[in-house]
């Protein structure tokens, strides 16, 4: 019998826990992960589907912080160059270098003379960037190219000095890194559960015993017992701390959506910045999507999703940065769009940096930490201080990956050509959705797999899945409607890291 990673939030309350982590987005699960790895008995428990929002569909580009060394701030390009290795190391089936190429107008600092001078303090800072990185993941030192050489064949050529080119990472899947740390917290004893709601916050004498959760499909509440409560909502930290902390949370946190678009055009070698004419020109990163291009990231206020005018605006905007793209309306495949924290004075400017409170120093119950994260880049580390918050400095019990199982052998879970000419082992596709707990075709093949990244004959591809899956025709036909009109699953999915990160002024 298989076990599972993802269980029925009855499941959670038949135990007591160390520490319960209420959000399954990427700084969730990176916080449930390093709690389990410092032994202690954790349980995860999600409202939706797990990594379905916030981390849904970041720009997949793993920073290493070059733009900071703009503002000299050397620590935070040394956290991110760190965490950045972590995963290269951590996760080398998922992640690979990325080449990124930034053309230099010669405005501000993008001229080649301080561009070069920036690459050199990254390299000095960056010297331990591939320690213990398997080879195939290791990063090269940056350089700038000439005018002439053919690094990045979209970006405008009237003032063009050069190129600046570094390389940082690339995440092949997210859905998958997702769950494979959701099969590596399973691994060390954690109980996650999807489809959880956190209803309330179980408290006695100050401080926290639990929290009380509910089933949305039985309408079934249970309570989870546990002495530590992290709450890493994303975009929503604020709301479940109000909820859970009334006076102490402070004032609320204005949102912003962020959206990329899924282009039918080639996938570029490697990200390729283009930027509009003017010193205040917006950059944009053109990013390899499995032989598509992903153009990215455009931000405006409010939470509501992007309108058409917002995407008209962004294809506008493309168009002067890349006049080669020739882009129209009819070139968009998907919207991918989300929410993000926002900082006060600016709605429309998401918040760069992470934000944790330890509620018990405000007066409020002991026990309670909020993370509100903002970087994919450095989740790792920000869950870390969340979880040190929490229970203390512990060190860590346990260190490695487990080692790939047959399931993730068997089926190419992060190629959609794969799955479009495979005949699968319906057993082991049947197999992978009962362990991490698959309900629907969205679920399998936006947020297990990269099966439905691309959306031309979509539907097509869903009806031989759910036949694999041996789902009825009836239930077949329900989601494939879900599948195609919602793409990706609605509401928040963006990371801010492509343009809160990126070098463009480094």
């Amino acid at each position: 019998m298989i076990e599972p990673t993802v269980r029925p939030l009855a499941d959670l309350a038949q135990r007591d826990h160390d520490v319960i982590v209420i959000g399954g987005g990427i700084h969730g699960c990176l916080a449930a992960l390093d709690a389990s790895r410092r032994g202690l008995r954790v349980a995860l428990i999600e409202r939706d589907d797990l990594g379905g929002s916030t981390s849904w569909a970041s720009h997949r580009i793993l920073h290493g912080g070059l733009r900071y060394l703009q503002s000299l701030d050397f620590a935070r390009a040394r956290a991110s160059i760190a965490e950045r290795r972590w995963y290269l190391r951590t996760f080398p089936d998922l992640t690979e270098p990325l080449r990124c190429t930034l053309p230099l107008y010669g405005d501000g600092l993008r001229r080649p003379l301080p561009f070069r001078a920036a690459l050199t303090a990254n390299a000095i800072i960056g010297a331990r960037r591939n320690a213990g990185v398997p080879r195939a993941n290791k990063l090269p030192i940056g350089t700038v190219a000439r005018p002439s050489d053919d690094v990045n064949p979209h970006a405008r050529r009237d003032g063009l000095l050069g190129f600046g080119v570094w390389h940082d990472g690339l995440i092949r899947s997210h859905a998958r890194l997702t769950m494979e740390t959701v099969r590596w917290i399973a691994h060390l004893g954690g109980m996650v559960a999807r489809d959880a709601r956190a209803v309330s916050l179980r408290t006695s004498r100050g401080g926290v015993t639990g929290v009380v959760a509910c089933d949305p499909a039985t309408g079934i509440e249970h309570a989870l017992k546990s002495a530590v409560v992290i709450n890493a909502a994303g975009p929503w930290c604020h709301e479940l701390a109000s909820a859970f902390d009334p006076a102490g949370t402070g004032a609320s946190s204005p949102r912003s959506i962020a959206f990329n678009l899924l282009l039918d055009r080639p996938a570029p070698n490697g990200a390729q910045a283009v930027s509009t004419p003017g010193p205040d020109g917006h950059t944009y990163f053109l990013v390899p999507r499995h032989g598509m291009m992903m153009a990215g990231t455009t931000h405006a206020e409010g939470d509501a999703g992007p309108s058409p005018a917002h995407v008209r605006a962004m294809l506008d905007g493309l168009n002067r940065a890349a006049p080669s793209l020739e882009l129209s309306a009819d070139d968009v495949l998907r919207v991918d769009s989300g929410v993000l924290r926002s900082i006060p004075n600016d709605p429309a400017e998401p918040a760069d940096r992470a934000v944790i409170v330890d509620h018990a120093r405000a007066g409020g119950p002991a026990g309670l930490v909020s993370l509100s994260g903002v970087k994919y880049t450095t989740a790792r580390a920000d869950a870390a201080s969340a979880v040190a918050f929490a229970v203390g400095r512990r060190r860590l019990v346990h260190r490695d990956r487990p080692p790939a199982d047959a399931l993730t052998r068997d089926l190419n879970l992060t190629d959609p050509a794969w799955a479009r000419r495979a005949d699968w082992d319906a057993a082991a596709l049947r197999a992978l959705a009962e362990r991490e707990g698959v309900r629907t075709l969205a679920d399998l093949m936006f947020r297990r797999t990269e099966w439905g990244q691309d959306p031309r004959g979509l539907e097509a591809l869903g009806e031989r899945v759910g036949r694999a899956l041996g789902w009825e025709t009836t239930r077949i036909g329900q989601d494939l409607s879900d599948l195609v009109q919602a793409g990706p699953p609605a509401g928040p999915m963006s990371d801010p890291e492509p343009s809160a990160e990126e070098p463009a002024t480094p």
